[in-house]
């Protein structure tokens, strides 16, 4: 059965970056960074970033990204979507 992953936000540098694995790392929550390594190599925003979590802990990653300073929604709009 594949795992259903949802787009929660678009995190805006490596610092957003750092602060979500800080978050979610010990948390048993599965998600991953769309784009996070050609982030790297391509500058913003030729290289948008998307992070997605598991559908059904949605809620619980997004408090645990609030309790680290990022409040939702960082930006799910950009590149015209």
């Amino acid at each position: 059965m594949e795992e259903s992953f949802i787009d929660l936000c678009r995190p805006r540098d490596q610092l957003d970056v750092a602060l979500i694995r800080m978050a979610l790392e010990g948390s048993g929550i599965r998600y991953f960074i769309v784009n996070e390594n050609l982030n790297r190599v391509l500058p913003v925003p030729a290289a948008d970033m998307v992070l997605r979590v598991e559908r059904g802990r949605v809620m619980e990653a997004s408090a645990r990204l609030a309790d680290v300073g990022l409040e939702l929604p960082l930006d799910l709009t950009r590149k015209g979507d």
